[in-house]
């Protein structure tokens, strides 16, 4: 049976998002898949880190370092890599050293229009290793900044959810509306009367998880209509077609 919540306007709206940034990046990678470069490297990891085989992204990245050790670009991607992969520890520590050099660089996303601050990848890899009041300054960093980024605020609303403060995360609502990362979650957030937590199912021991496997979605075809796989409309898995 069909998950109704993954039929809606916005959420196909998001699919055609999804696809039309994971092509510009699929056309990027291509020019350079057989370079035995760092442009090649980086390419193998951008491809494989889209299409969820993280391992291999995590060794394409390393290889991409081994090329140019100063690149901000191919550490960030490596650390977003180990945090999809479950290598919290190492994500870690990752993150934490390109904080220290260049915290504000903006990693583009692969899939979507997000720009996500270094300092951000760190609050993703100390909120993965339940260091949960680091993770929430952190992202405080970036949101005080000023112009803060979508994929921030959401971070920071989905901590705030998991740590009691709701009222905070509903401020957040039309700010992080904007990311096909958390359309869901902004549409719960503006539901009133409601348990956020609950209904989000955020809580401390499921946060690693959502953020491990929040991809803002994979697009496939279903009855001839681009649709799109995304944890945040579809309860605690994939949305499968079917």
């Amino acid at each position: 049976m069909k998950n109704a919540t993954c039929h809606t306007p916005a959420f196909e709206k998001n699919a055609h998002e999804i696809f039309k940034h994971s092509e510009k990046t699929l056309r990027k990678v291509k020019k350079h898949l057989d370079d035995h470069s760092f442009e090649g490297a980086l390419s193998r990891g951008n491809l494989f880190e889209l299409v969820g085989h993280f391992d291999d992204a995590i060794d394409s990245y390393k290889q991409a370092i081994r090329h140019n050790e100063k690149s901000t670009l191919a550490k960030a991607r490596l650390a977003l890599s180990q945090i999809k992969s479950g290598l919290v520890a190492d994500a870690l520590e990752t993150a934490t050293d390109i904080a220290k050099t260049d915290p504000f660089f903006d990693v583009p996303a692969l899939s979507s229009s997000d720009e996500i601050p270094v300092l951000t990848i760190l609050g993703d890899a100390l909120a993965v290793n339940n260091r949960f009041d680091e993770a929430l300054k952190t992202y405080n960093k970036v949101a005080e900044k000023g112009n803060a980024d979508p994929y921030t605020l959401g971070r920071l609303a989905q901590l705030y959810i998991v740590t009691g403060q709701e009222e905070k995360a509903i401020k957040l609502a039309d700010d992080i509306s904007s990311s096909v990362r958390f359309t869901g979650l902004s549409n719960i957030l503006l539901t009133q009367n409601i348990d956020i937590a609950k209904v989000s199912g955020l809580n401390k021991d499921s946060l690693a998880g959502a953020i491990m496997l929040d991809d803002h979605g994979r697009p496939f075809i279903s009855e001839g209509e681009i649709k799109s796989a995304k944890m945040a409309d579809c309860d605690t898995g994939w949305c499968s077609g079917e």
